[in-house]
């Protein structure tokens, strides 16, 4: 049986760019972003390729309040 796949909700105005959730994801789908935002600052861009479980180290690894939200798949929404 697969493993239940998530996503993570990036919100780039709130990110100041300092790769802890890069660093902490154990799938590597989040990489350095190459545009700027409104702070001038490089967003991390999450990478939607399937293999996020939504494990959640990235949301705790952030110091920024709500700069990520991390969805869990369900078991049901995995099939």
């Amino acid at each position: 049986m697969a493993r239940p796949k998530g996503s993570v909700d990036i919100r780039a105005d709130k990110c100041k760019g300092c790769l802890l959730c890069v660093e902490s994801c154990p799938q590597k789908v989040l990489k350095p972003g190459k545009t700027l935002n409104r702070l001038g600052y490089h967003p991390v861009e999450f990478v939607a390729d399937g293999r996020c479980t939504g494990c959640g180290l990235c949301y705790y690894a952030c110091p920024e309040p709500d700069a990520i939200a991390v969805t869990p798949a369900t078991e049901e929404s995995a099939a």
